[in-house]
């Protein structure tokens, strides 16, 4: 790390000067590149750009996310599938949600109707094949949920408040329901 803090408290040209008896104009062109600037708003500036960098490296690695799928049900006529999984990442500090996706054969990608945290099961039942019931754990926040899904928006979708205790169901299974 010298090249944050050299040893040199002042520029070799002048540390030439000091330590040899006759200099000649030509030796002293010769350190001037060699000149370190060590002035208090360089030295933090790089050490700001070290410490920039390292965050960056850290952000990247962190920022890795993996998703498991825990439940697949297809709808009554077999075209659509519901999908309950769950994102997570980061590490030990990291982050986890859980969510319910809704494709159709029709749809480019699939509509994401519900995001939940701590909702570690859910029940997916297909009423009809464009009508989907999800039941999950009253304990759990409800960050997103919408009321419809394919490219038409045809699809709806019904929620069902369960009793559950920390995350999970307290009289039930999480499952496809018939």
């Amino acid at each position: 790390m010298h090249f944050l803090f050299p040893r040199l408290s002042r520029p070799w040209s002048s540390y030439a000067l000091t330590h040899q008896s006759s200099v000649t104009l030509q030796q002293l062109r010769c350190f001037a590149p060699l000149t370190f600037d060590v002035s208090p708003k360089t030295v933090i500036r790089r050490f700001l750009i070290i410490l920039f960098c390292i965050g960056l490296v850290a952000c990247g690695s962190a920022s890795k996310s993996k998703t498991e799928v825990l439940l697949e049900c297809l709808s009554p006529d077999g075209k659509g599938i519901a999908v309950f999984y769950r994102e997570f990442g980061g590490g030990a500090a990291g982050w986890q949600y859980e969510a319910v996706t809704v494709r159709q054969p029709d749809d480019h990608s699939p509509s994401t109707v519900l995001k939940l945290k701590s909702g570690y099961e859910v029940t997916l039942r297909w009423i009809e094949p464009k009508r989907l019931e999800i039941g999950y754990p009253d304990s759990a926040r409800v960050d997103h949920w919408q009321d419809w899904f394919g490219r038409m928006a045809d699809g709806r979708v019904e929620l069902l408040r369960l009793a559950s205790k920390h995350g999970r169901f307290a009289d039930r299974k999480g499952g496809c329901e018939k």
